[in-house]
């Protein structure tokens, strides 16, 4: 489905228009003559930025082009079979099709197209980013299992000690770095483990933790280098951040961890890398759950027991800094459940657990009011109201797996409700939620545009309709052979990365990767 105006095909269009310019390359019409021993140019024509899986897509040169000197790039070049057509001169148009029927799903498909023209005048490199929708089977089984020996197995650290392949309560988001590790919050082992790559086979080990002295350590000091209780990561524009949540802050890596020596720059919510506690304030944090970088530098953070969103602009340099803006609360001073108020509202918030954003749109999920809250544009303002509620058909509705809106939990939910939905995440066209109570993950495969939208697709599950953890046959009891690799329970945390879809499926102590097909 094409959006002209949607925020990822105007990101992809402005990349584009970037690399030509910073390349010496331009634009002219398909039919323009490029004369005086001038190089040739081109532009794509395409839906650039989100794009069907098999959708064509279409290189206008300014000129006839010697086919042999055609070189394409990145994935999206890679997967290409080409076909030479002409619109004003012979072979000045290409159009390029999935060879295998389909592109390589994921954000960050890469383009890039190199030739000359009959007189040998090279074409200045022309190319754009695509990201192409993930599409998951009914009910599927997860590629691996982090944390545990096979996807039966669930209990905290395996049933026995700390140890480079255990997990306990796994409650947050992984994150990936630019170089392909995998960094994974291990909640009551306190501390963040670090893959070399995101592991393909059972049992994978990590190279080195972060919080701990070495990989058979649970119980560091807090401190510069020692974490409380683990929350979300985030990674983006170079930078790692962890929420250490039951001490009260946020922790920023300015430089992507490489090993187990590496000490945070940045602390937010307290005044020193020392100090522990939760409070309310302009710059404290009550039990923060999630935090998530962007790639243009801002950090936003769910402080989830003061009931906001806090926001800075800017990675800041000073210990406990304050925020620029604060969602769900007027100031920095009240921090009451949904601003004091007996319902929820556009504004207010209650128990903000995680939180997604790429700069330009924000996603909240509002945990206690069982709903999912989106704001079209960055925000500007304290308190600024949502534009799109998911879970609930109005702003003012709160319980859980309410599909008819009469004020009561239904018997079974619905594709459009929520029960404690927790960790959120996007590729920048499609968005993940974590419906923890339902024991899921729900996704929409295009941005939600108005309230109340139904999912698209589920994990975890066989249906919309069951909530049972841990119920393969999905008889609505919990299965005796206990977890399985399509089954969640507790699920906290997602990330939804390339063609893979992380689940930190903490009621198993174990971290779920979906592939995606």
């Amino acid at each position: 489905m094409r959006h002209p105006t949607s925020p990822g095909r105007l990101w992809a269009a402005l990349s584009l228009a970037f690399l030509l310019v910073s390349c010496g390359g331009g634009s002219s019409p398909a039919g323009a003559s490029a004369g005086g021993g001038q190089p040739p140019t081109a532009t794509i024509d395409a839906d650039t930025g989100p794009i069907a899986r098999d959708q064509a897509i279409v290189v206008h040169f300014s000129e006839t082009i010697d086919i042999a000197s055609l070189t394409l790039g990145g994935e999206i070049g890679a997967a290409a079979a080409t076909e030479w057509s002409q619109a004003s001169a012979a072979n000045d148009t290409l159009t390029l099709r999935p060879r295998g029927g389909t592109w390589p799903v994921g954000e960050g498909r890469q383009l890039t197209v190199d030739a000359r023209n009959l007189a040998g005048l090279a074409l200045a490199r022309v190319g754009t980013t695509y990201i192409v929708p993930v599409r998951f089977a009914a009910f599927p089984p997860a590629e691996t299992v982090i944390g545990q020996p096979d996807f039966q197995a669930n209990q905290g650290n395996r049933g026995g000690t700390v140890d480079a392949n255990t997990l306990y309560g796994p409650e947050g988001s992984v994150a990936v770095s630019p170089d392909g590790k995998l960094f994974v919050p291990d909640y009551y082992n306190q501390r963040v483990l670090v893959f070399s790559a995101i592991p393909s086979t059972v049992d994978a080990s990590a190279m080195f933790a972060l919080g701990q002295p070495d990989l058979q350590s649970d119980n560091a000091p807090i401190g510069r280098t020692g974490f409380g209780v683990i929350g979300g990561l985030s990674i983006a524009g170079g930078r790692l951040l962890v929420t250490d949540r039951d001490v009260g802050r946020v922790l920023i890596y300015n430089t992507v961890p490489q090993d187990a020596s590496a000490m945070p720059d940045v602390v937010l919510g307290q005044p020193d890398f020392t100090s522990a506690g939760a409070a309310c304030g302009p710059s404290r944090m009550n039990v923060p759950e999630a935090g998530i970088l962007t790639e243009d530098g801002k950090v936003l953070v769910a402080d989830s027991r003061n009931n906001r969103v806090l926001i800075w602009n800017a990675v800041p340099a000073d210990p406990g800094s304050a925020p620029d803006l604060i969602l769900g609360q007027a100031d920095g001073l009240h921090c009451n459940s949904n601003a004091g108020g007996s319902i929820p509202s556009q504004r207010a918030l209650s128990s903000p657990v995680g939180i997604w954003s790429d700069g330009k749109r924000v996603v909240v999920s509002d945990q206690n009011n069982n709903r999912v809250l989106i704001w079209n544009s960055f925000p500007t303002s304290n308190f600024q109201p949502a534009d799109i509620v998911l879970g609930q058909q109005t702003f003012t509705a709160a319980a859980g797996n309410d599909d008819n809106q009469d004020g009561l939990t239904d018997v079974h939910p619905s594709p459009r409700t929520l029960r404690s939905p927790s960790s959120v995440s996007s590729n920048g066209l499609q968005l993940a939620v974590t419906d923890q109570d339902n024991h899921r993950v729900l996704v929409w495969n295009e941005f939600p545009k108005q309230s109340f939208q139904p999912a698209d697709m589920v994990l975890g599950h066989s249906g919309f309709t069951q909530s049972t953890p841990n119920d393969l046959d999905e008889d609505g009891a919990a299965d005796a052979a206990g977890a399985s690799a399509s089954t969640l329970s507790d699920p906290v945390g997602v990330l939804l990365k390339g063609d893979h879809l992380f689940v930190s499926d903490a009621g198993n102590n174990r971290i779920l990767i979906f592939r995606a097909h």
